[in-house]
């Protein structure tokens, strides 16, 4: 909106505390922060359509709150460069740069595209350009009363719904901060891995997936398989398909009544005397 709102947004802080001393790593996720929308109109992909306002303006605002808030900006935008969202990607990348905002670099990366063929080994393409940055922002970690670093920027990660594909790398993303900071925390040495970390960190990312869908969406994440095990699996797939079909249902069926309960509860719709 015209303060630098964007519709969809978390914050995300995985703690690990050892006995005194605890580490933090801090992500955020959020809508691409345009003028845009994507009206059910019962097409499995409704268009999306840029509207013809101040674009540069509203993302400035949203981003320059967020360097205030977390410090540097990586941009990953992980929608597709073709098709239909083509031209939300365009307009994101012009908005990027026209505003030139310091300290804010712009990461786009054709999810869907580089991971054709259930080739999620692929995603590490991404983390290789990016992993220089995630080793300068460090992490925050404290010992007792004592702080011992801090972080000092972010990945901002999107797709289109800041759900599935979002979940996947922001996890990868988690998941070497996790393995960084046990070996500060002495946890592990050197390359061992610790398979009861392991699962639970699975778990744990699997089900704020799903939380987060949950809640934004009406149905659990997609592509939890390879969160929860590492890999794609055509279960996997099966159960997206189902909550694909699900999610189809309720965007074009029930979700009108849901927005404008909400839109009623914030005060944007004012019922008119006699209505009802």
């Amino acid at each position: 909106d015209t303060q630098g709102y964007v519709a969809n947004y978390v914050e995300t802080e995985q703690i690990i505390e050892k006995g005194g001393q605890k580490t933090s790593f801090v992500q955020t996720r959020g809508s691409i922060p345009l003028y845009w929308t994507q009206y059910p109109n019962l097409k499995y992909k409704p268009h999306m359509e840029l509207s013809h306002e101040d674009h540069v303006a509203a993302y400035s605002k949203h981003l320059i709150d967020q360097h205030q808030r977390y410090g540097n900006q990586v941009l990953l935008n992980l929608i597709d460069q073709r098709g239909n969202e083509e031209d939300l990607e365009r307009g994101y990348r012009a908005a990027v740069a026209a505003a030139a905002l310091p300290g804010v670099r712009y990461e786009p990366f054709d999810f869907h595209a580089e991971c054709r063929g259930m080739r999620y080994d692929r995603l590490n393409v991404l983390i290789d350009r990016i992993s220089h940055e995630q080793t300068e922002f460090g992490y925050f970690m404290a010992n007792g009363g004592s702080i011992m670093m801090q972080q000092t920027g972010v990945f901002r990660t999107n797709c289109v719904d800041c759900l599935d594909r979002t979940n996947v790398v922001q996890s990868m993303l988690a998941k070497r901060q996790m393995t960084a900071a046990l070996k500060m925390l002495e946890v592990v040495k050197g390359d061992e891995s610790n398979p009861k970390l392991d699962g639970l960190f699975n778990t744990v990312w699997a089900d704020h997936a799903d939380m987060i869908s949950t809640q934004y969406s009406g149905t659990g994440a997609l592509k939890t398989d390879f969160t929860r095990t590492g890999k794609r699996t055509h279960i996997g797939m099966i159960r997206d398909g189902i909550n694909s079909l699900t999610r189809y249902y309720k965007n074009n069926f029930s979700d009108g009544f849901r927005q404008d309960t909400i839109d009623l509860i914030l005060g944007k719709y004012v019922v008119a005397d006699g209505e009802g």
